[in-house]
């Protein structure tokens, strides 16, 4: 039997990088979805180039974000129950573990080294990281998230 609280979608962050990989990532927010995850998107700046904004727009149903709200906008992203970033970079994690936050995305991971329980990266390499086999590990992960 399902509860309301078993029922309710957890929300996770998808921590984009600027790297070819990112072309593909609409597939992993779909595996997200079908796992009863609520996606945001969050891009490195660059990493626009590599996406296809309205589409995943469409797909997650929120805006993607790339760059910090103005000082007068509200926050528009819910508390994460889980983080992770792919395909991560060199230059992302280098940037991250020096706590150089100087963009959206690098300042949620800093932010949330203290206070995330779920937290992953998945690093880009030659082979495609987000392929299905790939992208479903990285969601079973995430499967005990409450």
């Amino acid at each position: 039997m399902m509860t309301a609280q078993s029922n309710k979608q957890k929300v996770l962050y998808t921590i984009v990088c600027a790297a070819p990989p990112a072309t593909h990532i609409q597939d992993f927010i779909q595996l997200a979805q079908e796992r009863n995850w609520s996606t945001y998107v969050i891009a490195i700046p660059y990493a626009t180039r590599f996406l296809d904004i309205p589409l995943l727009t469409t797909l997650t149903g929120h805006p993607i974000k790339s760059d910090y709200r103005h000082p007068q906008e509200q926050d528009s992203l819910p508390k994460a129950d889980a983080i992770v970033v792919v395909p991560a970079t060199f230059n992302t994690i280098n940037k991250w573990a020096a706590g150089i936050t100087e963009t959206l995305a690098i300042g949620i991971l800093c932010e949330a080294m203290g206070i995330m329980s779920l937290l992953s990266l998945y690093l880009t390499s030659s082979s495609s990281l987000l392929s299905i086999q790939s992208s479903q590990k990285i969601l079973l992960c995430f499967e005990n998230v409450v």
